[in-house]
Order: structure tokens, then C-alpha cells, then sequence
């Protein structure tokens, strides 16, 4: 794989951790690479992200992050949203509300998805325990949750896009988005 600066279009980091990272940065700069980071940032609590940093550490993280490479070139992951027992609607409004505030001017967008139901998935979450049926809402849940969450965004300067879901929710004032977005990239 051709990997100069003249060959690569983008590079998109995924991580819950850019720390590693951090050293990298300038060589990436002076070498003209061009790159944002889709950071993962959900605070769910530690049976469902057994190995995710600190809330502080990956707030400080962040904020390191933007504060070096620019807000706009780091996307906060809110993803995915899973209604269990130990993370019903409420727990998402306390959550996203906290970590929005955090953010708010270190940021410009806010990528949300809802959890797959993927079979292994499925399995996954069964065996721990959580209250998880399937990810089913009662009728307009998960519709108030969106719509509660979108407006948390905007009141913390976030635009707010979804990533990939089949589904249309701009009614909620969440806009359709791609994963890896080339107008972005662009």
C-alpha cells in the first residue's frame, strides 16, 4: 500500500484513545498528510466498555486533541445508542447532556448510530446481564431519545448527524450522515 502524503487521500483514525497517537501529530502535519479522528466518546458504564479510558482522562484527551489539530477535525462518537437496564432513556439524556457540555467548543459535529442488531451482537449483550431485549423501545422511545438528545447538541453548538442508519431522523433535527464522510474529507 502506497502510504506517501501524495497517495493518500485521508486518513480517518477510530479510537477511544488518540493519546498513542499525540507523538504522531507533527510528523503527520510536516509531512502533509491530511487526517481527522472520529473519537468514541459513550462514558457507558464498565460492563458494557470494560477497557475504555477515564471519563476525565478521555475528556482531557479530547480537548488536547482539538485544542492541537483543530475542532474541526475531531468528531465526537456518541455510538451506539443500547437501551438496557443499566442504560435506559434517561441515562442517555444525563450522559450525552454531561458530555456535551464538556466538549462544547472543542468540537464542531456529533456522530450518533443506534446499536446493530447483529446476531453475535445479540448474543453478546444476553450474556451480560443488562436487560437487553433486542433493542426494542416502547412505541416512540427511542424517537423522544433522539429527539431530546438532538437538542442537547444544538444548545451545546454540535451539529448532530447520524452515522449510516437506515433510517431518516431530520425530523428530529438530526441530520442523515455517513461514517466516513468524503465532504469532510473534502
Amino acid at each position: 500500500v502506497d502510504l506517501r502524503p501524495e497517495a493518500v487521500d485521508a486518513i480517518v483514525f477510530w479510537t477511544r484513545n488518540p493519546k498513542p497517537l499525540f507523538k504522531y501529530l507533527s510528523f503527520l502535519d510536516s509531512n502533509g498528510y491530511k487526517y481527522y479522528f472520529q473519537f468514541t466518546l459513550n462514558n457507558y458504564p464498565r460492563i458494557l466498555e470494560p477497557f475504555r479510558p477515564g471519563f476525565d482522562l478521555a475528556i482531557r484527551n479530547f480537548k488536547v486533541l482539538s485544542s492541537t489539530i483543530g475542532k474541526g477535525k475531531v468528531i465526537w462518537r456518541y455510538d451506539p445508542i443500547l437501551l438496557s437496564d443499566v442504560t435506559p432513556a434517561d441515562f442517555h439524556v444525563r450522559n450525552f447532556e454531561k458530555i456535551a457540555r464538556e466538549l462544547a467548543g472543542f468540537t464542531e459535529r456529533v456522530m450518533i448510530s443506534l446499536v446493530d442488531e447483529y446476531r453475535k451482537t445479540v448474543r453478546n449483550l444476553k450474556t451480560l446481564d443488562i436487560g437487553y431485549e433486542g433493542g426494542v423501545a416502547k412505541e416512540g422511545e427511542m424517537e423522544k431519545l433522539l429527539k431530546v438528545i438532538a437538542e442537547i447538541a444544538t444548545s451545546n453548538g454540535l451539529k448532530i448527524f447520524s452515522c449510516a442508519e437506515p433510517r431518516d431522523f431530520s425530523h428530529l433535527g438530526i441530520f442523515p450522515g455517513k461514517c466516513i464522510d468524503e465532504e469532510l474529507i473534502r
